[in-house]
């Protein structure tokens, strides 16, 4: 941990290739962590918020009793297995045990193949079934793993209790130029840069893990603005490039802010000729004339359309 101020220092003062400032949104996120070397027996990495205090994180080493070399030191001390961890709930409850530390980490253990280091061996499948951990890490590309693997990680292997936990593809970087670092890499999605994120992202990764760098769309609608509604009241909403879902109950309004998103847009809905079918359109002027006309209303909605190919 001794390195963790400097580079957090080095990622607040990052700046623009031209030396202007960064928006702060651009700039690198550091979330600090440690490798461990479990009696499980493999090897896991602990990742930790990364707003996580510097001067706490000797609660997690004490907690997991571990001898830290002193940061003059030159040298790094020897690994020593933490023998006293035998499963991953052992060490959730060292972890949970300090109140501090409970809900501000995840932990991924090494799932690269049957590797001296992995969990995936043979005679750890207990093990693996009764594990906390919603995800994984794997030395190298996930596509390098082989099929076996895979379909335990997929969750479609029963002799490993159909647990299907996410694969986030790592590498150390042993150059001094730099040119490895970041390959392999993992694109997460999250809200802010917490464990709990990376959880989450985790527990639903077909849209939040990829190992691939994602195509995030050109042209989308960015947000939508109703002054007033009889049925909504004022409302202000603004849209992800990649992916929106509105979620509420049976008529709460779902429907009809898509309704406003489409009259605004100009999409004409089908006009309903044939008798067992609903005429949309009447149904929109209705809506229209009930909801957004008694006040005046109007619906702006903004729409980003990418440059032409």
């Amino acid at each position: 941990m001794t390195f963790l101020p400097f580079i957090r220092r080095a990622a607040e003062e990052e700046v623009a290739d031209d030396g202007t400032a960064l928006n702060p949104a651009n700039k690198l996120i550091v979330f600090p962590g440690m490798e461990l070397t479990l009696g499980v027996p493999c090897q896991a990495i602990i990742i930790f918020d990364a707003d996580f205090p510097n001067d706490m994180f000797s609660l997690a080493i004490n907690a997991l009793a571990i001898t830290q070399n002193d940061a003059a030191q030159s040298k790094v001390r020897d690994v020593v297995r933490l023998g006293s961890i035998t499963t991953f709930s052992d060490l959730k409850a060292k972890l949970d045990g300090h109140e501090y530390l409970r809900g501000r980490y995840i932990v991924l253990p090494n799932v690269t193949d049957e590797g001296q280091h992995s969990l995936l061996r043979a005679g750890q499948t207990d093990k693996y079934i009764e594990m906390p951990c919603v995800g994984g890490y794997s030395d190298g590309l996930f596509t390098n793993l082989r099929q076996g693997t895979k379909n335990k990680l997929a969750g479609m292997n029963g002799a490993w209790g159909y647990k299907r936990i996410a694969c986030i593809q790592t590498s150390d970087t042993r150059r001094d130029d730099h040119t490895t670092l970041g390959v392999p890499s993992t694109w997460l999605k999250w809200a802010t840069p917490t464990a709990e994120a990376l959880r989450q992202a985790c527990l639903a990764q077909e849209s939040r893990v990829a190992h691939n760098s994602p195509h995030v769309p050109e042209t989308y609608i960015a947000s939508v603005s109703v002054s007033n509604s009889s049925f909504l009241g004022p409302l202000d909403l603004d849209f992800n490039p990649q992916y929106s879902s509105l979620i509420g109950g049976r008529g709460t309004g779902k429907s009809t802010v898509l309704e406003y998103i489409r009259w605004a847009l100009c999409d004409q809905p089908p006009s309903g000729d044939e008798e067992e079918t609903p005429n949309y359109q009447a149904r929109r002027l209705r809506l229209i004339d009930g909801t957004l006309k008694p006040h005046g209303a109007t619906v702006d909605v903004t729409y980003v359309f990418g440059p032409r190919v």
